[in-house]
């Protein structure tokens, strides 16, 4: 497994409200039984009373991009049982800013001490906070855009 794969697994396990099938949650479907088609959630409807389980709540409305970066409409509609897999929602710095935070909070923690007795727990946090705003790409919050650098750094500290 990829570095970048291994860092996505571990945010998406400390995160897993990224997962939620919302807005902007990436999800993969069967179409038809012959291919899987990536989409992005643009709406989702919540389950009416009386639905059926297995097939609540509908999704309406997906779209994606195509090999030149168009955006591709797909209005139509889905149940839950044909998404093949829920990829979730794009990791950009704001999330490593939230796992970065309660990963140190954690490691400090193990060392037996109270965080609010640690008079470098700042220090660490601010030092490591510096350090992903100097090497992530802005301009592509994704971290799918950041450098290997950047991505081989963060599965360090996560």
């Amino acid at each position: 497994m990829k570095n970048l794969e291994k860092l996505k697994e571990k945010i998406y396990k400390l995160l897993p409200e990224l997962k939620k099938l919302e807005f902007g949650c990436e999800v993969i479907v069967r179409e038809n039984d012959k291919s899987d088609m990536k989409y992005i959630i643009s709406y989702c409807e919540e389950p009416e009373s009386g639905c059926y389980e297995d097939k609540c709540p509908t999704i309406l409305g997906f779209y994606k991009y195509d090999d030149e970066g168009m955006v591709v409409c797909n209005l139509s509609t889905y149940f839950t049982e044909g998404i093949a897999e829920i990829i979730g929602k794009p990791i950009g710095i704001a999330e490593v800013l939230r796992i970065v935070e309660v990963v140190t909070q954690e490691q400090l923690r193990e060392t037996g001490m109270e965080i609010e007795l640690l008079s470098n727990w700042s220090k660490i946090f601010e030092i490591r906070i510096m350090t992903i705003l100097s090497k992530w790409k802005l301009k592509e919050d994704n971290i799918d855009n950041q450098k290997k650098e950047t991505i081989d750094w963060l599965n360090e500290i996560i």
